[in-house]
């Protein structure tokens, strides 16, 4: 599956979320406190790297983004350094590891056979600039 315009994600029941979840939580060190310590959970549990990135949420309106590596997570900078936005943020990051963990058949399935600049020129250039 190369074209993103015809990619739609299958449905998954509450059911199977909560189950992934609760697996992942069990797996995890930083997942078995409550509050569950995402940022801690994605970058030492999961070896995720999380990148801030200047303009993220005034540029594409996201406070965070699986890479297509499945490897980093870019984060808005301004959400990252501001307190006030911990939860956002730590939603966010959650919600992108839910994509992770729950889309793991198709995210294996992926081919990005070309470099991700080539892919969003736009997006890449301002980030690149701001970072």
């Amino acid at each position: 599956m190369n074209d993103p315009d015809k990619f739609k994600a299958p449905f998954i029941p509450k059911e199977r979320i909560w189950q992934e979840t609760e697996k992942l939580r069990a797996a995890h060190p930083a997942g078995r406190k409550v509050p569950v310590q995402v940022l801690e959970l994605a970058e030492f549990d999961l070896g995720l790297e999380l990148i801030p990135a200047e303009g993220l949420r005034e540029e594409l309106e996201i406070d965070a983004l699986l890479m297509g590596d499945l490897k980093s997570i870019l984060v808005d900078r301004r959400a990252f350094m501001n307190p006030r936005m911990e939860y956002r943020l730590r939603f966010s990051v959650a919600h992108e590891i839910g994509h992770l963990i729950l889309h793991r058949d198709i995210n294996g399935g992926l081919q990005i056979d070309e470099p991700l600049d080539s892919l969003c020129p736009t997006l890449c250039e301002k980030l690149v600039r701001k970072c």
